[in-house]
């Protein structure tokens, strides 16, 4: 069956797995986005969120990050998308910090929103323990005027401190029109509320609900934070105007991680305990939740606070939240032990002292507009540069305003606006400011499928990221047409400018001199060499290549290495740089793994994958036995895993040989048994059973074929080697499979035999766990009962995630369950072991 990528919701109800937020967010396509952030890590969000948010269309994406967070971003100098693909704004707060961590994303019919405690760094949406709210705007649109309302506050109380207010304005309305579906006073329910304090204190309003509602004393108060006053004084102030008898601490899952005061809490009114999550955990706790269980009922918040005064006690900081209602309790907590001391480090805290930061704007009339926060006695002339890396492009000078502002029209926009991400520089004697410069004009920019004008600038500048050749190629080939006479055209549908229907023949897109005569120049079309790069590998596809050979434009093609049919490129005109084979494999990698292609089609990628790589490697860089080996043995896992039989002919001969060659290849690597254990199992699952070993051999591709991607590709991979494609097949197939040698394991103990201790199926040190409980014989007369398995022993299956036990995550354990047929689940420590591939 043809493999397709379960969205988070399906996958998550199948599994028991609950999806993340991210999961959520590529479910579908988005036309706008607004983040909110107190730590900012700029390659997590251009390599993790930018390509989810991204999809088809463009996505307008605005992030507003606290000023310190903002700071410490200008330290990842090597972003190419700041300022051109996104907005990054800074919020400067005088006494505490900018801490709401949100996702507001829309589009023509749907919304999306995610509160949490992550922020948009790597520890946030992995690595730390956090917790997220997700709404969906048709069934929760009041979340949605919740959260306008905090936009409509931020803006009004704290506008003046936005160096750049069109970003919230946008998100505002945007919130507004998701929840124009709300009924008044559908918030009353608790189902669910959404809680800022721009205006109020949190702890304030919790207070004025339970009473409000009557939901009669406090019970008892489960406070989950990573961090506390010195004194805990907010939590005993929350029980105290609650009246709460008993307050419970979450201790973190690294106890010395623990920052409650519990030796001073003795002394307090109310009685306090530590619990502890009711699951094993091994990451640092960022979470907050602080549940409080009424007479009548319990309230959860969860969201950005913590049990600190500038969180919850005061409005120093900004802080989101979402409040729930339950008629009991939601969670497991269980009891623990106190932790032996208490943590010293301070909470997320406002910016204090260190460099000052500025938002610059290159408007689209080219005039340089923006703003030095936190800019007292700051007014006055000051040396203004643009940088990248460690490059000064641009020097000019400022005049700065008393309240930090400054404009000017000496920037010379064309020198700076192909350098990629740009960072703007103030100083002047001690005292120096920065930050990232925004080029509106590449921001509202169209985009080119999922290209933006920053992107095609890149690439016709030779400084184009992998992830902006993958988008081109993208782009290319899903507008590339082949006729049935195998004559490729380029569609133009949907390109803005340009009728529909109208085809472009793929010989204009041959290499033209430039304007002033053969020599290079200086003037060239520098989109025309980017066109000139991409049709060049196009090229490498036969059917095209033929194609072009009969428009009588060959001889335009370079011969890169003997790989293509062409002679040359025109005399007097250099060679244009050839995309790298990084860059190359990416892309066929990409069309392979997309999850609507059709079987068909990717069959056809993972071929022109397979021999546009296996060219390269022979020949551009006559590689022998190095990369090209291990792109083959990757090549063939992933054509295995990818790939069904019987879809294409060519594709078919291709896996057969290229498994075989693997095999052969991999005889001298150490590990080899567990690797041809892998591979054989992922044949078997590849031909959908017991291969059959003579319709399998007669898959095997000949070396007397004339295709020189098969000969050169398949044949001199092996070349000097001692090997024959049948023979080494026919190994390859006698080799017995994880989950097979797992079956011959249970069958041995059953039967009272001990294990063969030399199995590859006890590599691993999960295998090592099993082969001690199989050496411990099942008590009574052998045999044991059909089915009947060793204690601490489960029986998985193919793609669990999970573990069957304890239905947690078995993390890295499901691909060595996948790979090896045995796993540790590091919750319940039962060994998880397949008997079916």
């Amino acid at each position: 069956m043809a493999k397709a990528r379960k969205s988070a919701k399906r996958r998550s109800n199948e599994e028991g797995v609950v999806p993340t937020p991210l999961e959520l967010m590529a479910e579908h396509a988005w036309r706008g986005a607004f983040l909110t952030t107190y730590a900012m890590s700029v390659s997590f969000l251009e390599t993790q969120v930018l390509p989810v948010l991204e999809g088809k269309d463009r996505c307008e994406v605005d992030v507003l990050v606290d000023s310190k967070g903002y700071r410490d971003s200008l330290f990842e100098r090597h972003s190419a998308r700041v300022g051109q693909d996104y907005r990054l704004v800074p919020m400067a707060m005088p006494d505490g910090c900018f801490h709401p961590k949100a996702a507001l994303l829309w589009g023509p019919e749907r919304g999306f929103l995610a509160i949490g405690s992550g922020n948009l760094t790597f520890g946030g949406h992995g690595r730390n323990l956090e917790v997220f709210e997700a709404f969906d705007a048709a069934a929760h649109p009041h979340v949605f005027a919740g959260f306008a309302e905090f936009l409509a506050s931020l803006l009004e109380v704290h506008g003046d401190r936005l160096p750049e207010r069109e970003p919230v304005f946008r998100a505002l309305l945007a919130a507004r029109r998701l929840a124009s579906g709300a009924e008044p006073g559908k918030a009353a329910d608790f189902q669910p509320q959404i809680l800022h304090s721009v205006r109020t204190p949190i702890l304030e309003q919790i207070v004025a609900i339970a009473r409000g509602f009557g939901l009669g004393r406090c019970l008892d108060a489960v406070v989950m934070s990573p961090f506390f006053d010195a004194d805990g004084g907010t939590v005993r102030r929350l029980a105290r105007a609650l009246d709460c008898g008993q307050i419970r601490v979450v201790v973190p899952p690294l106890a010395y991680e623990n920052r409650f005061p519990f030796a001073a809490a003795e002394r307090w009114e109310a009685r306090v305990e530590p619990v502890a999550l009711g699951a094993q955990e091994r990451r640092r706790l960022h979470a907050k939740v602080l549940e409080l269980r009424f007479e009548a009922g319990t309230l959860v918040l969860t969201g950005s606070v913590n049990a600190t005064h500038p969180a919850l006690g005061s409005t120093r900081n900004i802080e989101v939240g979402v409040l729930r209602y339950f008629e009991s309790a939601p969670f497991p907590w269980v009891p623990s032990p106190k932790p032996p001391g208490v943590a010293t480090d301070s909470a997320e805290a406002g910016d204090g002292a260190g460099e000052r930061i500025v938002h610059g704007v290159v408007t689209k009339s080219g005039r340089l507009e923006g703003r030095l926060l936190g800019a007292v006695g700051s007014s006055g002339r000051w040396r203004g540069s643009v940088v990248t890396g460690g490059e000064t492009l641009a020097e000019f000078d400022l005049e700065i305003d008393a309240e930090g502002r400054f404009s000017s029209d000496d920037l010379d926009v064309a020198s700076v606006l192909r350098a990629g991400a740009l960072q703007l520089l103030l100083t002047r004697p001690g005292a120096a400011a920065r930050g990232w410069l925004q080029i509106e004009a590449l921001l509202a920019a169209p985009r080119l499928g999922r290209m933006s004008s920053t992107e095609i600038l890149r690439l016709s500048l030779g400084k184009g990221t992998e992830a902006d050749v993958m988008a081109l190629l993208e782009y290319l080939a899903r507008h590339l047409v082949e006729d049935t006479r195998g004559r490729a055209t380029f569609r133009t549908r949907g390109v803005p400018g340009s009728p529909e229907d109208v085809l472009i023949r793929s010989s204009d897109l041959a290499p033209r001199p430039p304007a002033g005569g053969a020599e290079e120049s200086e003037h060239e079309d520098e989109a025309g060499s980017v066109l000139e790069r991409i049709r060049r590998h196009l090229l490498r596809r036969p059917a095209l290549a033929e194609s072009i050979e009969d428009e009588g434009v060959a001889d335009d093609m370079t011969d890169e290495g003997g790989g293509g049919r062409g002679t040359g490129v025109r005399a007097g005109k250099p060679a244009p740089p050839a995309f790298s084979i990084t860059e190359f494999s990416d892309i066929m990698r990409a069309h392979s793994e997309n999850p609507k292609a059709s079987p068909s089609k990717r069959a056809v990628d993972l071929v022109w994958w397979f021999e546009g790589l296996m060219t390269a490697h022979l020949h551009a860089r006559e590689d022998r036995s190095g990369e090209a080996r291990e792109f083959l043995r990757y090549w063939t896992m992933k054509a295995l895993r990818d790939s069904e039989r019987g879809v294409s002919a060519r594709l078919d001969g291709l896996v057969a040989t290229a498994a075989a060659m693997t095999f052969a290849l991999g005889r001298e690597l150490a590990g080899a048994a567990v690797k041809q254990a892998v591979l054989r199992s992922a044949f078997e699952q590849w031909w959908g059973g017991d291969p059959d070993p003579g319709a399998a051999r007669a898959l095997l591709l000949e070396q007397r074929l004339s295709n020189v991607i098969e000969l050169v590709g398949l044949a001199e991979v092996g070349r000097g080697d001692d090997w024959d494609t049948a023979a080494a097949l026919a190994k390859l197939l006698s080799v017995v499979t994880p989950d097979r040698m797992v079956k011959d394991a249970l069958a041995r103990w059953r039967s009272g035999t001990p294990p063969r201790a030399e199995s590859p199926l006890f590599a691993t040190s999960a295998g090592q766990v099993l082969l001690g409980l199989l050496a411990a014989l099942p008590e009574g007369p052998p045999p044991a009962p059909e089915g009947s398995l060793p204690k601490r022993v489960v029986v998985g299956k193919s793609g669990d995630k999970a573990c069957p036990n304890c239905n947690r995550n078995l993390l890295g354990g499901a691909k060595e369950l996948e790979l090896r047929g045995v796993a540790a689940c590091c919750w319940c420590s039962m060994i998880v072991v397949r008997t079916e591939g």
